[in-house]
């Protein structure tokens, strides 16, 4: 999937891969990127981000997550099935 999203991004991008959660391998991901389109890969660790950003930077975007995930960020359950 990163691939696909690398692909599609603008000249001088920056691809964030938070863990192995897109089950990305490097076979996946053009190298011509790279160097036509001066893309840039790049981890992502939340903890450590976090750590980085200190309490106090990050508790304005902790309040206003935590209104979005109250009414707007919701996921649709389209069907439950019984074990």
């Amino acid at each position: 999937m990163t691939g696909k999203v690398l692909n599609c991004m603008p000249k001088n991008s920056i691809v964030y891969i938070y863990g192995a959660l897109d089950g990305a391998n490097m076979r996946d991901i053009p190298i011509i990127n790279f160097i036509y389109k001066n893309a840039t890969l790049a981890g992502l660790f939340l903890p450590t981000w976090m750590e980085e950003k200190g309490v106090l930077k990050l508790l304005p975007t902790i309040i206003k997550l935590r209104k979005l995930l109250l009414n707007q960020l919701k996921s649709e359950i389209a069907q439950e099935c019984s074990l």
